[in-house]
């Protein structure tokens, strides 16, 4: 995961903000995960999460988000979905839908001869090394979860496809 990154970009656009630009496209909400441990989920431009664990989060989130309310993001981390999810196999297929707009297209249950075609926005993977990335899916209209080294970093809904 890019921590750094994530936490640049965070900066970058808090200081534009403050200087009289944009809005920042990151808000925050607090996770506690199942095995207790606590975690910080950056909400980017209402698209999808980016869960990073609350000890690697080095950001003061007072300072950072101090005029938000944290967000409940309990809902679109659903721990039981998770949990029933398949793995999501990257086809390595990536579609242009528009200039601006790819999408990587993720099969889940590829043995099944019903397994479904999910689309997921190439642009969402900043923030990820996707050769160690993994996902779970169940179908093309639930989150898509990314998983690296066994543990949940990040959630979207899927781009929805004919």
């Amino acid at each position: 995961m890019k921590i750094s990154k994530l936490m640049g970009d965070i900066i970058r656009a808090k200081e534009r903000e403050l200087s009289g630009g944009v809005r920042s496209p990151f808000t925050y909400g607090l996770i506690e995960k199942p095995n207790g441990k606590k975690a910080v989920g950056v909400l980017v431009r209402n698209a999808y999460v980016v869960i990073v664990p609350e000890e690697r989060f080095y950001l003061d989130l007072n300072k950072v988000f101090g005029h938000l309310v944290p967000v409940n993001l309990e809902k679109l981390v659903d721990w039981t979905d998770l949990e029933y999810s398949d793995p999501a196999v990257d086809t390595g297929v990536v579609r242009t839908i528009t200039d601006n707009h790819k999408v990587k297209v993720l099969e889940t249950d590829p043995a099944d001869a019903v397994g479904d075609t999910v689309w997921i926005a190439v642009n969402t993977l900043t923030y990820y090394e996707e050769d160690k990335l993994e996902y779970k899916a169940t179908e093309k209209n639930k989150p898509v979860y990314f998983i690296e080294d066994d543990d949940l970093v990040g959630v979207i809904m899927p781009v929805n496809h004919p």
